[in-house]
């Protein structure tokens, strides 16, 4: 499975009117082959952030035509309740606590890559202890082909 999970903040100021190449590629790899994982606070951040814009690229169209293709996966609060980070973990973490449930969600999915403009998401992605999750702020920064 093609999994990867992309921030709002990168679905807001990217993916509606993409300029840069790389961007316009990745954006039609998910469009083509991709597979967007997500989790509740981030599909309502979408629909508070993308829902009027009128570009054929909203984020919104976009999981549209995945969730017609079979290649979305929303995971559940039930999962992500039932994902605890330790105490010892959770007080080093540097993202904010309501970035806690897109925390788990990227390290519940099969490939647990990430593209997110939050720095401190990024940091508590890529060293989080027992996983080899990656997340970075551009596409052709990670191998998501």
């Amino acid at each position: 499975m093609k999994d990867i999970l992309v921030d709002n903040d990168i679905a807001t100021n990217f993916f509606a009117n993409p300029l840069e190449p790389e961007y316009k590629k990745f954006i039609n790899w998910l469009i083509e082959v991709g597979c967007l994982v997500v989790c509740n606070r981030l599909v309502n951040q979408y629909h508070a952030t993308c829902q009027h814009s009128p570009s054929p690229l909203n984020i919104i169209v976009i999981i549209d035509k995945l969730i017609r293709d079979g290649r979305y996966v929303k995971k559940e609060n039930s999962e992500l309740k039932a994902f605890r980070i330790p105490k010892r973990i959770s007080n080093r973490l540097r993202s904010n606590q309501r970035d806690c449930d897109i925390l788990k969600t990227v390290l519940l999915s099969y490939r647990k890559y990430a593209i997110s403009g939050d720095r401190n998401l990024r940091y508590d992605i890529n060293n989080y202890p027992g996983y080899s999750a990656s997340a970075v702020s551009r596409p052709q920064d990670i191998s998501y082909a």
